[in-house]
């Protein structure tokens, strides 16, 4: 069964100036890359959101884990964009509207110039989590 895999986020620096951002519709399943494959998948993040609450406390006290309890700012129009794109993917995975032939694999936007671009994988790298073709860009 595919998944659908959604995702926005921005960068600022230290003065709350956003610089950089990004969207992404992400379709994972059989026969299909996975997100560590997209390289969407932060193996120190999900470590962090595995701790029990008193083991999160103790690391942020020891100094390992900085920034991950920071309040995060609502950016719902942002991602009411990549939900209605997300739609439009599943409506062309079970339907096969607007193109039988191009299964939708990941699709990524960027907010400030405006674009989206559908995406295929660049490189020949394995994949440890899945066994498929890896990411090898850093885009």
């Amino acid at each position: 069964m595919p998944v659908i895999d959604l995702g926005t986020v921005f960068r600022v620096d230290a003065a709350g100036a956003v610089v950089g951002d990004a969207g992404r519709v992400v379709i994972v399943g059989p026969e299909r890359p996975c997100l560590a494959c997209w390289g969407h998948l932060d193996a120190h993040a999900l470590r962090i959101e595995a701790l029990s609450p008193a083991d999160f406390e103790s690391e942020v006290r020891a100094g390992y884990i900085e920034g991950a309890a920071e309040a995060q700012p609502s950016v719902m129009p942002f991602n009411t964009f990549v939900a209605g794109a997300g739609v439009a993917e599943l409506v062309r995975l079970v339907t096969a509207f607007a193109g039988a032939d191009s299964q939708p694999l990941r699709l990524a936007f960027s907010f400030t110039d405006g674009t989206v671009r559908r995406n295929g994988l660049a490189g020949s790298a394995r994949c440890k989590i899945c066994g498929g073709e890896s990411r090898q860009d850093t885009e």
